[in-house]
């Protein structure tokens, strides 16, 4: 994953995917240990991303 120019909305995006393709069964046991990494990854990725909103948020509001 390469979080350097990364959007909220295509990690998001890429998580759907993730998921979808997790979800169809149809994939090996190293393909979905990738995808769990990665999966992972991404999650961590939009916490803080959403955090970091947040905390910008309630400085404007404080402010």
């Amino acid at each position: 994953m390469k979080e350097k120019n990364l959007k909220y909305d295509d990690a998001l995006k890429r998580l759907e995917e993730l998921s979808v393709q997790m979800e169809q069964g149809n994939i090996s046991i190293d393909d979905m240990s990738e995808c769990m990494k990665e999966a992972q990854q991404l999650v961590a990725y939009c916490r803080q991303r959403l955090a970091d909103a947040d905390a910008r948020c309630n400085a404007l509001l404080e402010s």
